[in-house]
């Protein structure tokens, strides 16, 4: 009997086509600007995502026609409307434009390419995503826009272009990236921030009474991460340095007996010369961006302040490295005892020294320098998975 219809929807498949219908609906909104519930449907279409796979595993009624589909409602799901959504939000300058539709680009390739491929496999943790997959889309959007309550467009929206190129740059780049395990703890984030976002949007919460009471807290940790940025660059670039043995003839140990090996003059010398690379361009983007800081980061002359970090930053490696040598344990090595302690330290130990020498010589707040060291364990992790994928470092921790 010919078929009626070119293709048959199995119930899986009805569940992947209502993300079209949400993700429509949270289009409308966009345009009726009711950005909260807009973004609330967004997550749910994004759980409807995640439980189409899940179920279709549980039921086998997994298929390649499943797969096209689920790429195509993709497009809509987690590149079409959030680019909507943020053009619509005010994202929607020239330059911003190029970001956006780079993004589209980078992003209808990646999907492209998972349809071909699907997940790939990974050695250490079984299956894998190969290129940066595309629903991290909804869930940056997510905490861009709970920064939103806290921060104004303009301190906000450089931050998301330079997320959402770095974004469009990971979904096209060669390499593995991981696949989360627990289904429960993925649906869980998905679902609240989903409600968070519906409770404002009905008007149950007010966040952005927040705002006034948090304004200050926050104006120190935008600041507290601006003002370490020379610091950021001149370790990520010294990371690339060691990887690639940049002025091995550098590589004279400070005190081989005290720190070991790997503490080289050549590790200062770098960090000092790159962080004022950092601080130059932080310089040029402060100019450009304007931001209301509590600090004064144009008052301080960006050599000074590339120094300054850089010195401070390989100083207070030193005393956890000397910590360690006494302890009998080797450059590279995680200790059998107090090991949560010294992985705290190997991320904080740089942060604190970058803070405590900005502060000393340019006189800057107190919570501001303070918020340098909260946000360096998440900076240096952030950094290093970065680095670990782009293979300019050998390990992430």
């Amino acid at each position: 009997m010919k078929k009626r219809f070119i293709a048959t929807l199995n119930p899986v498949d009805c569940l992947t086509v209502s993300g079209i219908v949400l993700s429509l609906s949270s289009a409308a909104l966009v345009l009726k600007e009711e950005f909260s519930l807009a973004l609330s449907l967004l997550f749910i279409s994004m759980l409807v995502d995640a439980l189409d796979g899940v179920l279709a595993r549980k039921f086998k009624l997994e298929r390649d026609f499943g797969r096209y589909l689920d790429g195509f409602v993709d497009v809509f799901d987690y590149l079409a409307v959030p680019s909507l959504f943020l053009y619509q939000w005010g994202f929607n300058t020239w330059y911003y434009g190029i970001v956006l539709a780079v993004f589209i680009i980078a992003g209808v390739v990646r999907l492209s390419v998972f349809n071909e491929t699907g997940n790939v496999k990974d050695g250490s943790s079984g299956l894998a995503y190969l290129g940066m997959p595309v629903f991290w889309s909804v869930i940056f959007l997510g905490f861009i826009y709970i920064l939103d309550w806290f921060f104004s467009h303009g301190a906000v929206f450089p931050f998301v272009a330079v997320l959402y190129a770095l974004f469009a740059f990971f979904m096209v780049y060669n390499r593995n990236f991981y696949k989360f395990k627990s289904v429960i703890a993925m649906l869980t984030m998905i679902l609240s921030m989903a409600i968070l976002f519906a409770l404002e949007g009905f008007g149950v919460i007010y966040p952005r009474e927040w705002g006034p009471c948090m304004g200050t807290v926050g104006a120190h940790l935008l600041s507290g991460f601006l003002t370490g940025v020379p610091a950021i660059i001149g370790g990520s670039l010294h990371m690339l340095a060691v990887s690639k043995d940049w002025l091995s003839v550098l590589k004279i140990p400070v005190s081989e007996k005290l720190f070991g090996a790997n503490k080289t003059i050549r590790g200062f010398v770098l960090m000092m010369l790159f962080s004022v690379v950092g601080a130059l361009a932080l310089d040029g983007t402060i100019r450009l961006w304007q931001p209301d800081l509590t600090v004064d980061i144009l008052g301080m002359p960006f050599w000074l302040l590339g120094i300054v970090q850089g010195l401070g930053y390989a100083l207070f490696e030193l005393p956890n490295s000397f910590v360690k040598r006494r302890m009998g344990i080797q450059p590279g090595e995680s200790p059998k005892r107090f090991k949560a302690l010294f992985i705290l330290m190997d991320q904080l130990d740089s942060g604190i020294g970058v803070a405590l020498a900005t502060w000393l010589v340019f006189s800057i707040p107190g919570p501001t320098a303070i918020s340098i060291v909260l946000l360096s364990p998440v900076v240096a992790l952030a950094v290093k998975r970065v680095l670990f994928i782009l293979k300019w470092k050998k390990d992430y921790k």
